[in-house]
């Protein structure tokens, strides 16, 4: 992938969109896009940040849905044209 200044430099669009996609292509969350309250950690991919080691509100419940599984899941892939 191209750095920002070959982009700029070659004068090619740079806007929010192209931001986006590059924030995406790297596998970078969003909040309010894929972090919201109707994803889980597990269902977000970022189980990584939860803390079982200290006491949270939900903490039961939590590992009770990390015990089912979860139907659904974040992947971020590419397909190459």
């Amino acid at each position: 992938m191209p750095s920002i200044s070959t982009i700029r430099e070659a004068g090619k669009a740079f806007g929010a969109l192209a931001v986006e996609s590059m924030r995406m292509a790297k596998g970078y969350l969003h909040w309010a896009s894929e972090l919201i309250t109707k994803f889980n950690p597990l269902e977000s991919g970022i189980r990584r940040f939860v803390r079982f080691d200290q006491d949270f509100i939900g903490k039961t419940v939590w590992c009770a849905v990390q015990q089912a599984g979860s139907r659904r899941e974040l992947l971020m892939f590419g397909i190459d044209c």
